[in-house]
């Protein structure tokens, strides 16, 4: 599940608006505009692969998004690895784990994973949530039902047009054999990888500094 904020130069056409949340200048005195993309404009229960949700998502933050297998590269081309929207805020049974906040920030008392503690190391607080987040579909569960998948994959993130990429919060739904791998191919062709810590656990909330990769992860 991803939220993730975006600075893009003033230069290029202005991306849909989310919510701002600052901007700067840049050492050629540019400004860049920076944009918050919460998802807040998409409807729960249905999937990307939707004409209105996929219109929405590149309206408000010139993006694209599509799930892959986690054992190869490809699309699938049935859309088993479907992405759906959840209303993490509002979670009902069977969905906890996609619950936020945690219980002992204010939240559900059925969100109750151990990774999202207040007093752990990834908390899952916040007023109000994370709100909508994006999930990889389950194989063989129904469109209106949102379930993270526990097979893996891959939600690949594209941007229309070219961006800063500032910050990245993953929620996770539950942890696996293998840790969680963010690629970031940069303008120049590098590939940059991130892997999970160790210590995440369900309803971990894994906030990621992308700007600043020698900061501590948390």
């Amino acid at each position: 599940s991803v939220s993730s904020d975006i600075a893009k130069s003033a230069e290029t056409d202005s991306l849909g608006t989310t919510s701002d949340v600052g901007s700067s200048a840049s050492d050629s005195d540019e400004t860049c505009t920076y944009q918050t993309c919460d998802f807040s404009n998409l409807d729960t229960g249905v999937l990307l692969r939707s004409v209105d949700q996929a219109d929405a998502l590149q309206s408000s933050c010139a993006l694209v998004v599509r799930g892959y297998e986690h054992t190869s590269n490809e699309l699938h081309a049935s859309g088993s690895r479907a992405i759906n929207v959840f209303n993490s805020s509002s979670p009902t049974a069977r969905q906890w784990n996609l619950g936020s906040p945690h219980w002992s920030c204010g939240g559900n008392p059925q969100v109750n994973g151990v990774g999202g503690r207040s007093d752990g190391d990834f908390p899952n607080c916040g007023e109000g949530g994370q709100g909508n987040i994006l999930v990889l579909q389950s194989k063989g569960t129904p469109q209106r039902v949102p379930r993270s998948s526990e097979q893996g994959g891959c939600i690949h993130l594209e941007f229309v047009d070219p961006v800063d990429l500032t910050n990245l919060a993953i929620l996770i739904a539950s942890t696996g054999e293998e840790a969680i791998t963010v690629s970031i191919l940069a303008g120049d062709g590098e590939e940059i990888r991130i892997v999970s810590p160790n210590n995440v656990a369900e309803n971990s909330l894994w906030l990621l500094n992308t700007t600043d990769l020698s900061a501590p992860v948390r």
